[in-house]
């Protein structure tokens, strides 16, 4: 699951065996604001995974961490999604 036209829009993908890959996505705009975070690391930990994002949009506290593989044989993107409702601004 990712981001996959940077458009705030979710999409999946899942690929069965002896089946093409089959592409899952909303065909609307996204209808509310979002905000897309990718985690750099410095030296060892490039991707940042592990690594815990409080943020706080319209008073509204969330909290998303950076995982590595999903479960057997699968991977979501590592940049994290966070809706942010009607809010236009978050503090990190």
């Amino acid at each position: 699951m990712a981001d996959l036209y940077n458009d705030g829009r979710l999409a999946v993908v899942v690929n069965e065996r002896h089946e093409k890959p089959s592409l899952l996505a909303p065909d609307r705009p996204a209808p509310n604001n979002w905000v897309g975070i990718q985690l750099i690391g410095t030296k060892s930990n490039r991707d940042g995974i592990g690594a815990r994002v409080e943020i706080e949009p319209g008073g509204l506290r969330q909290m998303d961490e950076v995982h590595s593989g999903g479960s057997y044989l699968s991977q979501s993107g590592l940049r994290l999604h966070v809706g942010l409702g009607a809010a236009r601004r978050a503090t990190v």
